[in-house]
């Protein structure tokens, strides 16, 4: 599972400043809707928080996944074969972590979508 994620996260590496530019621009928009005209834009307050979170998420990944270690060999020494293991095993935590700030977004997303439709429409 490790090493899909590896390879998904360098495949779609050059996707990382996108994700990073659309972050920024989506934190500026919600601070501009938040401090700079407060009332008169707040149609556009949360699905720019909704983008800062997936941006986010999407931009974690693609920076944390590509240094994943590979699987150690029989040739390497006990103790770096030890040493990867651990390392490997940090990153099964994160992926974990990963997930399930995933299915948090999501949820997230549809509730805010739900209260969002429901006050414009």
């Amino acid at each position: 599972m490790l090493d899909r994620f590896k390879q998904i996260a360098i495949a779609l590496r050059c996707f990382k400043p996108i994700a990073l530019l659309l972050m920024l621009a989506s934190i500026i928009m919600v601070g501009y809707v938040l401090i700079g005209k407060s009332g008169a834009d707040d149609y556009y307050l949360i699905p720019s928080i909704l983008t800062a979170l997936w941006s986010f998420s999407v931009f974690w990944s693609l920076h944390t996944f590509p240094s994943i270690p590979a699987k150690p060999d029989k040739s390497l020494g006990f103790f770096k074969r030890v040493f990867i293991r651990i390392k490997r095993f940090a990153y099964y935590v994160i992926t974990i972590i990963a997930i399930g700030l995933s299915l948090t977004i999501v949820v997230f997303t549809i509730r805010a979508l739900r209260v969002w439709s429901g006050d414009f429409s």
